[in-house]
């Protein structure tokens, strides 16, 4: 664990580190460091500072930077009060000898100033004096520190006095109005004044001898800049001396014009904050060293320092054994590496070839990269893993999965939380490791889509196998939906399709009310209250909270029938109701060992025929003929009995009858006890069972029934006025069952329907509308629902002949037998022609 620690010095900068502490498995203390100092020391033994006696001197820094840390921590605050920074009062020649552009061209120099020292100095305060027909104070150290954007309008916006030169009264001005405890002045601040001005003193009341060696210039440091006039005349240039501190190379700078002004600015910004140690740069003052921290399975510790050269940033590996100290980072610096905060995550992996470690910069380029070191005696760079997106914060959140629990690494999870399509959504991006040691993108996982300012990715946690499936599963935070109470997503790793989808969203607000960020930050694989249940730790704002997993049960449905498919009868004018009985059983397995499943009700629903708007079956004895609903408990294998009704079919007597079975827990926890179970989200809580017809189709139960149609007609030839009657015997035989056979008859209107005859089978007809109107169609639909197989029938119908006018001399009956087995069959179809004569 390491915890960031301010430590102000008797100068401008601080440093800002981490304390870092390794606990046991018992979380006792085995000690504290400070990694960032164990670097610095190594830097300088690496640079020749060694006299031999290194071993000795490391051992000796350590045992102080322990020392150091402890002390350091006790007396806080007497280390920030006795450092008060620095104040810089700059002081504006404003009087009438310089023109409109000369003066704009000071105003940019003085806001160059501003902006450059406070790169470098974050505890430098600034304030502006000009002088002309009057003196006065443009800002003071209170409005630089209060409002450090501003007061560059306020330069901006400052209008020139004009008139004389009272450079003395200004520096006078200074001394008493702005470094004035009263008026926001420390009196521990390293002070420093600043002249700007183009010629001579003119109409001062004041001798500037007298100002700079007045008591209250004590302890402050003074530079003087002279353009044009004030360089080259004598006079003017003995007064820059007495205002310039000694010595003068250090303190006097002079510039033919304003022009050239800038041309200074790096030698005075030099003087000014590197006589603090400042230099311009930081090394390891502000590393933040502690930021992240991770243990590798090879026993070294990985400890990001994002703040590390111009928070650059870098990874510190130490080993607390040997106590070896190596820095890793990029090996060639460059624009894109300042400011990327490499460091900001880190993590160890388990490759086919070894070990690596891996660290996130997320700032790097502005889209973040994943820098990839192969462990080893070099801790080369093996591979980049590059952000796509400009202020994604790719890489800020690292995680090392090993899904099939082998001890080797499988995926490398890569949080880019500010990832954005409408606001802040967040996407996590998932590698697999490959044989030859590279991730290679596999895809990646986000929150649901309607909350726009999820971050979803702050916080990436492995959390074992909470389901005991044998894969390990991971937590993912999104700390602002709803508004930012925050949410976790759990993922189950599985064999079959990784990580793709989350099983379970618990959002903040529903685990306590008013919890505020609720998954910034997570951890997990540890069983807090030692219950055989690994436990989830979740930081939210101001709380931390611990949510027990529960164990998971496996419930299986099966349903039988009795007898085993539905008899069908030999007619449709048998209507003696026939019974299935139908047995649901519940059988319930799990991994966790000693569930104590007497609390635990399953609730079902049983649906019958759901595919079918006609119902085909029943309950017999229930309300709701087709829905039944009730529940079991799980404490031991349990099945329930019911009678099933058939129907008389009419529509479908080929297709299976589906019987839906929906089932969840009823899970209703007390205080004071184990959690009680959950189902297992990747097993289906809905199941279907068929109870097929009876088919008499062969051992495939395929039926092709072969239909073989013979038909006559009397008489084949018709006179119109002649011929009263018409007879069409036709003789069906199949080889196989034929479900619902239908037999269309188109035929010419002129022929009236008179009835149907079989001795064998029921046959229907009726006439129906006819797509022709010089046609009409008689359908008769034969034995359904079944024709049994192996049958042969004879069927004669009947028509009467209109004596109407035939339109042609021929006219023509058109026969279609076709059935709705599922072995699809080409219908059966005969033509008869009849030539048609009129009588005299």
């Amino acid at each position: 664990m390491c915890r960031q620690y301010r430590q102000q010095f008797k100068r401008n900068t601080e440093d800002l580190n981490g304390i870092c502490t390794s606990f046991s498995s018992k979380l006792e203390s085995d000690g504290s460091f400070a990694p960032a100092k164990l670097v610095v020391a190594e830097i300088a033994r690496a640079n020749g500072s060694s006299n031999g006696n290194n071993n000795n001197n490391n051992n000796d820094n350590r045992g102080k930077l322990s020392g150091n840390a402890n002390q350091n921590n006790n007396n806080n605050n007497n280390e920030e009060e006795d450092d008060g920074g620095m104040e810089i009062a700059i002081i504006l020649d404003g009087s009438g000898s310089i023109d409109a552009p000369d003066f704009q061209r000071a105003k940019t120099f003085i806001i160059n100033i501003i902006t450059n020292i406070w790169k470098v100095c974050f505890e430098c305060d600034f304030a502006l004096v000009q002088y002309g027909t009057k003196i006065e104070t443009i800002f003071d150290l209170n409005e630089s520190r209060t409002n450090s954007s501003g007061i560059f309008s306020i330069v901006k916006n400052m209008r020139q006095l004009g008139n004389v030169t009272k450079t003395a009264s200004a520096i006078q001005h200074a001394l008493d109005h702005i470094f004035n405890e009263e008026k926001g002045s420390n009196a521990n601040a390293k002070k420093f004044i600043v002249v700007v001005t183009d010629g001579e003193i003119y109409r001062d009341p004041l001798d500037i001898s007298d100002v700079v060696n007045s008591l209250k210039m004590n302890n402050v440091e003074r530079f003087a800049i002279g353009v044009g006039d004030a360089t080259k005349k004598p006079k003017p240039v003995e007064e820059l001396k007495l205002i310039a501190s000694d010595p003068d190379d250090k303190h006097l700078f002079s510039v033919d014009n304003y022009a050239a002004l800038d041309g200074l600015l790096e030698n005075l910004e030099k003087n000014i904050v590197g006589i603090e140690g400042t230099q311009g740069a930081f090394e390891m003052q502000l590393a933040q060293a502690g930021f992240s921290a991770q243990y590798t399975q090879d026993g070294n510790i990985l400890i990001g320092a994002v703040g590390a050269y111009d928070w650059a940033g870098g990874v510190i590996m130490y080993n607390e054994t040997s106590q070896k100290v190596q820095f890793l980072n990029e090996s060639k610096p460059s624009e894109d590496t300042t400011y990327g905060y490499l460091g900001y995550s880190v993590t160890t992996v388990k490759g086919a070839s070894g070990d690596m470690y891996i660290a996130g910069a997320p700032r790097y380029n502005q889209t973040g990269q994943v820098l990839v070191f192969e462990a080893g005696a070099s801790n080369t760079i093996k591979h980049r893993l590059k952000g796509k997106q400009l202020g994604s914060y790719f890489g800020s959140e690292l995680c090392a999965l090993d899904l099939n629990r082998d001890g080797a690494t499988d995926y490398l999870l890569v949080g880019a939380p500010f990832y954005h399509k409408q606001g802040e959504e967040g996407i996590v991006y998932v590698y697999h490791l490959n044989e030859k040691n590279y991730f290679e993108e596999k895809g990646n996982l986000s929150g649901l889509l309607r909350f726009t300012r999820a971050r979803f990715g702050f916080a990436i946690a492995n959390i074992g196998d909470i389901n005991k499936d044998g894969y390990n599963d991971i937590a993912i935070g999104a700390p602002l939906e709803e508004d930012g109470t925050g949410s976790i997503y759990i993922f189950n790793g599985n064999k079959d399709n990784g990580l793709e989808t989350h099983s379970q969203r618990i959002p903040g607000k529903e685990v306590k009310t008013g919890l505020q960020y609720f998954g910034q930050s997570i951890g997990g694989a540890t069983d807090v209250d030692e219950d055989g249940l690994i436990d989830i730790t979740v930081g939210s704002c101001g709380a931390v909270v611990v949510l027990s997993s529960r164990p998971v049960i496996n419930v299986i449905v099966t349903v039988t029938f009795s007898p085993e498919s539905i008899p069908l009868p030999s007619t449709t004018h048998q209507r003696q109701e026939q019974l299935i009985h139908a047995t649901v059983c519940f059988t319930t397995g799990s991994n966790f060992k000693s569930i104590d499943l007497s609390n635990t009700n399953a609730n079902y629903t049983i649906i019958l025929d759901t595919k079918q708007k006609i119902k085909r079956v029943k309950f017999t004895n229930n309300v709701n003929p087709y829905t039944l609903s009730s529940f079991v408990t799980l404490s031991s294998d349990v099945c329930e009995s019911y009678n099933l009704t058939i129907q008389r079919c009419t529509t479908d007597c080929v297709s299976d009858v589906d019987v839906e079975v929906n089932f969840t827990l009823d899970n209703t926890e007390k205080k004071n006890e184990l959690p009680l179970p959950v189902l297992d989200k990747f097993k289906d809580v809905s199941v279907h069972f068929q109870l097929p017809f009876q088919k008499d189709c062969g051992p495939d139960n395929i039926c092709l029934a072969k239909l073989n149609l013979m038909s006559t007609l009397s008489p084949a030839n018709w006179i119109v006025g002649s011929t009263a009657n018409v007879t069409m015997d036709m003789h069906l035989s199949n080889k196989a069952a034929s479900y619902f056979t239908t037999m269309d008859i188109s035929h010419p209107d002129n022929l009236d329907f008179k009835f149907v005859r079989s001795e064998t089978v029921d046959v229907q007809c009726n006439t129906e509308p006819a797509t022709i109107s010089s046609l009409s169609l008689l359908r008769c639909l034969i034995a359904h629902p079944i024709l049994k197989s192996k049958s042969s029938i004879t069927v004669s119908i009947f028509w009467s002949l209109r004596q109407t006018e035939f339109k042609g001399k021929k006219a023509f009956i058109n026969i279609n037998v076709t059935n709705k087995n599922e072995a699809k069959e080409a219908a059966v179809q005969q033509t008869h022609e009849i030539f048609v004569k009129h009588s005299v």
